[in-house]
């Protein structure tokens, strides 16, 4: 069963903290890479909107908790500017790929009672 795209933001709130909580004492450019392929996941095909919102909850979580380590969210400037592109540009293109739709079984072979 296909995860729902309207439960993916929440998936990805959730699944983000634990990802920031369970890697805090890595280098941050290793919690970066994971974010950053943790959005593409949850993005792909999920439509537009869905996946930039996926891409500004992991920013916030980027911002948040891992910039400031206890959830405020402030401006540093170019990295900050960075992030949100790379974050937004990764969710609009993953969130547009489209999986095509299984095949429906042919309609001589449909049962009727």
């Amino acid at each position: 069963m296909p995860l729902l795209p309207a439960a993916r933001p929440a998936i990805a709130l959730f699944t983000g903290l634990a990802v920031v909580t369970a890697l805090r004492p890595a280098p941050s450019m290793t919690v970066y890479v994971v974010l950053w392929a943790f959005t593409a996941m949850l993005a792909s095909g999920a439509g537009r909107r869905i996946g930039l919102g996926i891409a500004a909850l992991t920013w916030a979580l980027a911002d948040g908790f891992i910039e400031n380590r206890y959830g405020q969210l402030s401006w540093h400037g170019p990295s900050d500017l960075i992030l949100l592109t790379v974050l937004t540009g990764t969710a609009l293109v993953v969130s547009t790929h489209e999986t095509p739709a299984p095949a429906s079984a042919p309609k001589e072979l449909s049962w009727r009672i």
